[in-house]
């Protein structure tokens, strides 16, 4: 099953700019992710293989 991310932003009207529509935006933390989380996933270093234990 393949993993979903979510990446919520909170928008503000950037201030320092009389540009309509110009926003500047905050990362919104929605949870948590533990290293364990990640080590039991099983991935190398590099992002195009994965190890998998036999």
């Amino acid at each position: 099953m393949e993993e979903q991310i979510i990446l919520s932003v909170d928008l503000y009207d950037n201030a320092l700019t009389e540009k309509q529509g110009d926003y500047a935006g905050k990362p919104r933390i929605t949870g948590t992710l533990r290293n364990e989380d990640i080590a039991l996933r099983g991935y190398t270093a590099s992002p195009t293989k994965a190890s998998r234990p036999a």
